[in-house]
């Protein structure tokens, strides 16, 4: 069958984001499916109409103003470096991914000119992070519907995989609001197990949480694609050391004195960090093959989790601080779904000494996988409902 799928696709710093969608893709197609991501240009599309000036003063205080500023600031300075295509991003997507031939630079051209498919997908990743802009703007964004599917023919079977909120809770105002497009959902499935609360307060009921699409590909399939391309191998034995640009409490004269102590390099790579260490420009290649050959990988990305999972690499993550912190839901929402806990408290490090029940894990995300296919069998196929055994009970 077509299927169109409906992500966030434009980064070209965000290895995860990239994969992810890659991942889903590759699932599908093996199973004799033609997926292919929809070009939703979501960055540049309107928000409500009224002036500029007047909605910020309506609707940002001081703090999220600056926060704002420091944003576009470090924005500007990645863009120069990502233009380039140094990570390789868009040689991967050429080489990779199946893409719409129209770029859809609106919700009204997707409404207007819906992309031809049997199935639409929105997911995985926070593809509904927008609905806190309903509060904010006083009405559903284009956006918004954009990723709740709003387009297209009434037929086409519409499913939700591993999407995200991005929030543990939804205002009443927005609930009301996006309850009608939820119940156009063939299937819905999320990322985080608070998302299943909000659907709840929706009156939908019968979703799943799954884990995200990275994890539907084993290790194996991810090294067939580093393999064939030159990548970075330090030469001695070496610990990976992943920061995004997003807050968190990192000392980093800690992580290199306990790497120091257990004769590691520091493979440092990094996102707009302007701290003193030297860091690698990985691309996409370098960073699969990173994770897998590092003996341990620190972090406080989402995916750089889910990669250590994937590759069963001894890892720990440093939770995010200040206005990122409610991104630690996704994280702590990962953790449950395999019964493990790899935070970092207070700087200590211990934690990587203490060993990971992979076999475990392995074998619950094997039966996760057969779920899944039995999910997209039943709704892809046959149009039925899904199977009423439920993912979280799962052991």
């Amino acid at each position: 069958m077509k299927i169109g799928i409906m992500t966030l696709w434009q980064s070209n710093g965000s290895y995860g984001q990239l994969l992810q969608h890659y991942a889903l893709q590759k699932y599908l197609r093996d199973r004799g499916h033609e997926p292919y991501l929809i070009r939703y240009d979501y960055l540049h599309d309107g928000l409500p109409s009224g002036r500029f000036s007047e909605r910020v003063k309506r609707n940002f205080n001081f703090d999220s103003i600056v926060r704002f500023i420091k944003r576009k600031r470090m924005q500007s300075q990645l863009y120069h470096e990502e233009a380039k295509d140094k990570k390789a991003f868009n040689r991967f997507r050429a080489k990779y991914i199946k893409i719409s031939s129209a770029v859809y630079r609106s919700y009204n051209e997707l409404v207007q000119n819906p992309p031809d498919a049997d199935v639409y997908i929105t997911g995985s990743d926070t593809v509904w992070c927008f609905v806190p802009e309903i509060r904010a703007f006083k009405s559903v964004s284009p956006r918004c519907r954009a990723y709740f599917l709003d387009f297209g023919k009434s037929g086409i079977i519409r499913i939700a995989y591993a999407a995200s909120f991005s929030t543990p809770v939804v205002d009443k105002q927005s609930i009301n609001e996006i309850t009608p497009y939820l119940k156009k959902f063939n299937y819905i499935s999320v990322r985080e197990n608070s998302s299943l609360n909000i659907l709840n307060e929706c009156g939908i009921s019968g979703s799943d949480w799954v884990p995200d699409p990275a994890l539907l590909l084993n290790a194996d399939m991810y090294r067939k694609i580093y393999k064939q391309e030159r990548t970075i191998k330090p030469k001695d034995r070496f610990c990976l050391l992943y920061k995004i640009n997003e807050s968190a409490d990192f000392n980093l004269d800690v992580v290199y004195a306990w790497a120091q102590e257990y004769a590691l390099e520091v493979i440092y790579v990094a996102g707009g960090q302007t701290d003193r260490y030297k860091k690698y420009n990985a691309t996409i290649y370098d960073w699969l093959y990173l994770i897998d050959n590092a003996q341990y990988i620190i972090t406080n990305s989402f995916h750089g989790a889910v990669f250590s999972v994937v590759f069963n690499k001894p890892f720990a993550v440093f939770p995010l601080t200040g206005g990122f912190s409610q991104a630690n839901i996704r994280l702590k929402s990962f953790f449950e779904l395999l019964e493990t806990d790899r935070y970092i408290a207070n700087n200590n490090l211990d934690i990587l000494n203490i060993e990971i029940g992979w076999d475990g894990i392995n074998k619950k995300i094997n039966s996760m996988q057969d779920y899944i296919n039995d999910v997209f069998h039943k709704i892809v196929i046959s149009n039925t409902p899904p199977p009423t055994s439920q993912l979280t009970s799962i052991n």
